[in-house]
């Protein structure tokens, strides 16, 4: 039996689509009707979803032992996006945006506000590392840019849950699902 490592708890039902781009699992996405994309800032509230682990899409092949962890677009088997629509209080892990080297890692906190960062106003590197992902309010660039909702460059999803870092034990932030408790609806 497959874990379901990226819902921790959900009431509303899974939906799936076809994927327009390479999504993985745990990333936020969105579904306009016309195909499963990532999630980025300016998409539409009412389309937010998370990539949901889905055996039979990870598994390319009958015989394949190991799930991938990504949706694949033009691949028989694998363009068929489960993603776990957005609902108030779900407890959900979403992937955290990636250490790319230029722009930093997050620092995600318990409590701590979270959301996806509008990546054009930040450096041109950040864009497709941080479609999909999320960051905490207030995080900061290698370009000096803060994304928070009163500079109205961020979308907030949800509120972390990580008792381990409010503990002050060492927890690795970047390209790794994060607890979160979502809001209603994005809040800008």
């Amino acid at each position: 039996m497959a874990n379901e490592f990226y819902v921790d708890e959900a009431d509303r039902s899974p939906l799936s689509g076809i994927v327009d781009e390479e999504v993985y699992f745990g990333e936020l996405v969105s579904d306009g009707g016309s195909g499963v994309t990532k999630f980025v800032y300016a998409d539409s509230n009412e389309t937010l979803g998370l990539a949901r682990s889905d055996v039979q899409a990870g598994a390319a092949e009958d015989e394949d032992d190991t799930a991938e962890e990504n949706y694949l677009p033009n691949e028989e088997l694998r363009n068929r996006a489960q993603y776990q629509p957005n609902e108030s209080d779900a407890r959900v892990r979403p992937r955290t945006a990636q250490d790319n080297g230029t722009d930093p890692a997050p620092n995600i906190s318990h409590r701590d506000v979270v959301g996806v960062i509008d990546a054009a106003g930040g450096t041109a590197s950040s864009a497709s590392e941080f479609a999909g992902r999320i960051v905490e309010e207030g995080y900061t660039d290698d370009a000096a840019t803060t994304y928070d909702r009163a500079t109205g460059n961020f979308k907030a999803i949800g509120v972390a849950i990580r008792p381990a870092k409010q503990n002050g034990d060492a927890v690795t932030d970047f390209d790794y699902p994060t607890p979160v408790q979502l809001f209603g609806e994005v809040r800008e």
